[in-house]
């Protein structure tokens, strides 16, 4: 059952994504990544969490994301910018995966940003997709996929 879409804040918006989802969806042995963390919901977002779904991948500099390509990436996180409604975001992400599956988002049209961070914790790298549709439909195969440069150095 869908509700009318509210505002959420502090404590409540903890509790409701807490709730709401669970998880991400995965199998260790077919990387996908299982993720209990609830993600956060950023300034000015509004509306029920829903039953939307995503499976996102990447590239690290034009490769696969493989231990050697993330040398000097620590850990990515994820923004979902929904227009109008509010980001929602999710960290930490290994670098080295081929995917990650998320359930219980907002549905709707959204732009995917990762930003890579170094064991200190400073940013060096973003790459971000084009709008794409998050919908109750199961994803097989990642859409998008974001291209994350080559890791620079902390300034």
């Amino acid at each position: 059952m869908r509700t009318t879409p509210r505002p959420l804040a502090g404590a409540a918006l903890a509790a409701a994504l807490a709730s709401a989802l669970g998880a991400g969806c995965g199998d260790p042995s077919g990387g996908y990544y299982y993720d209990t963390t609830p993600p956060t919901l950023g300034p000015g977002g509004t509306g029920d969490l829903g039953s939307g779904t995503f499976l996102i991948g990447w590239t690290v500099a034009g490769q696969a994301p493989t231990a050697a390509a993330c040398a000097g990436i620590d850990h990515l996180r994820l923004t979902i910018a929904y227009a109008g409604r509010g980001d929602i975001t999710i960290s930490p992400i290994p670098c080295a995966l081929t995917r990650f599956r998320y359930d219980g988002v907002p549905e709707g049209d959204a732009r995917f940003q990762l930003d890579a961070f170094d064991a200190s914790g400073c940013r060096v790298g973003r790459g971000a997709s084009a709008t794409t549709a998050v919908s109750t439909t199961r994803p097989t195969d990642p859409a998008p996929i974001v291209a994350v440069p080559a890791p620079v150095a902390c300034r």
